[in-house]
């Protein structure tokens, strides 16, 4: 009676593999949920089949190959093909682009996947435990060091003829810049101001350029609170 391990396909170590298979495709689970549940482009799925290949080459090549230099060539191959996935996310929205973070937590799914593919389970691990700590915890220094005192206000002059900006609240939008207060005082000139909370992401000078780049302002600045008077549209200075 035949045993699984007299199978040809079952190779000496399987078991081994077999370990390193499925911590690859728990760690990939792991990073994966941070993007997914910001529903960016490359969630879960995406996470666990690039750890999950990233372990699977260099298992393959550490049980076939004899040559010492192959694994080395295997990570650098792997590492660069990454590269490719990763700007697949990487899109670009008025003056932000987003995706930077996804595309370097796919590139650190396949070097802990590597890692783990190699047998470095204490490297995998720590590595695992410092990218979650940076996606997770991070996000809230992160928040706090872009904090500019609250919600910005801006003032916005807009063209002659023009009595909204065409596509300036979806522009907003999709840039992660929450609209809290809209005052609009007809003119000539017309004049908008808006009472704006950005991104963590977003400096005050990127919405600043935002809300100048929608079609139909001449000009916006960035003002105090109080200091718009909207009976007739002037500044109290």
């Amino acid at each position: 009676m035949h045993v699984l391990s007299d199978i040809p396909f079952f190779v000496a170590g399987w078991q081994v593999a077999v370990w390193r298979l499925v911590a690859a495709f728990v760690a990939g689970a792991i990073l994966g949920l941070d993007r997914e549940h910001r529903e960016r482009p490359a969630g879960l799925r995406t996470h666990v089949l690039v750890c999950l290949t990233s372990c699977l080459s260099m298992a393959a090549i550490l049980a076939m190959s004899p040559d010492t230099s192959t694994p080395s060539r295997v990570a650098q191959g792997v590492l660069t093909g990454i590269g490719f996935l990763g700007a697949g996310t990487i899109m670009r929205y008025g003056v932000t682009v987003r995706g930077l973070t996804t595309a370097a937590s796919i590139w650190s799914a396949s070097a802990v996947g590597l890692a783990l593919g190699a047998g470095w389970y204490l490297g995998a691990v720590l590595a695992l435990v410092l990218v979650m700590v940076a996606l997770v915890a991070l996000r809230g220094v992160e928040h706090l060091l872009h904090r500019d005192g609250g919600p910005l206000h801006l003032e916005a002059t807009l063209a002659a003829g023009t009595a909204f900006p065409q596509g300036l609240l979806p522009m907003l939008e999709a840039n992660g810049v929450e609209l809290l207060q809209m005052d609009v005082t007809q003119g000539p000139p017309a004049i908008i101001r808006l009472a704006l909370e950005p991104t963590a992401q977003l400096a005050p000078a990127a919405v600043l350029a935002l809300v100048q780049s929608a079609p139909g302002v001449t000009e916006a600045e960035l003002v105090e609170r109080g200091t718009w008077k909207v009976e007739r549209g002037e500044r109290e200075r």
